[in-house]
């Protein structure tokens, strides 16, 4: 079982939630996908190359696609690109934590910059100066990529199981319900915190993760055929 791990915008230089989950699958197993705006500056470009970069490396075998934040609106794309152009066989599960639906989504890059800053700020007490101008200027850098980000009507609904994980305390996050309309069949878990739960509900996500993992590695749906 392999895992692509899509991160929040500005890609945290210590993801906590990217090496617990290499701890689950082991480091041959996970696939993560940062620095959005440094690999691409216009988003379809952004996805094609995602997609590129899985058909090398997922070959025949079985995944679930983790989205955080802005990741998950990447993985929503990434999986819709797969179902439309059969490019690769389709994974297991897509969870979205903390975003969004992209068909109700609107980027203010300022106040989402300052927002998230002061999250950042309370997580991390003994960051530095420097290093919270680095995250800053990561941080809109793939903001100012989401901004160029356009949902699309058409062939909306992606074909795959999905959980979906939230709070009502975000500050960013709104209309979480929109995502039946993207997803099918969609599983939805509410914790507690901010928008940036996947930190500081740590060990429950993973759990619910874990969870998930065990339910597809028991199904006999978790083979998959040879990728077109």
């Amino acid at each position: 079982m392999k895992l692509v791990y899509f991160p929040c915008a500005g890609s945290f230089v210590n993801d906590s939630l990217c090496n617990e989950l290499t701890v689950i699958v082991g480091e041959d197993n996970i696939i993560k996908i940062s620095d959005y705006g440094n690999m691409s500056d216009e988003w379809n470009g952004l996805i094609c190359g995602i997609v590129q970069k899985m058909k090398d490396t997922i070959k025949n075998e079985p995944y679930i696609l983790i989205g955080c934040s802005m990741g998950a609106v990447v993985a929503y794309e990434v999986c819709r690109t797969i179902q439309q152009r059969k490019c690769l066989h389709m994974p297991l599960q897509i969870v979205v934590i903390s975003s969004t639906p992209p068909n109700k989504m609107k980027v203010n890059i300022e106040k989402v910059t300052t927002y998230c800053m002061r999250e950042i700020n309370k997580l991390y007490h003994s960051i530095n100066l420097r290093m919270l101008n680095i995250l800053k200027k990561k941080l809109r850098k793939d903001l100012e990529l989401l901004n160029k980000y356009s949902y699309n009507q058409s062939d909306c609904e992606v074909c795959v199981d999905s959980h979906i994980i939230y709070s009502y305390e975000d500050a960013l996050v709104s209309e979480i319900g929109s995502w039946n309309a993207l997803l099918k069949k969609c599983e939805f878990t509410e914790l507690e915190g901010g928008h940036f739960l996947m930190y500081t509900n740590l060990a429950t996500i993973i759990e619910l993760i874990k969870n998930d993992i065990e339910k597809y590695r028991n199904r006999k749906n978790c083979v998959v055929s040879e990728s077109p």
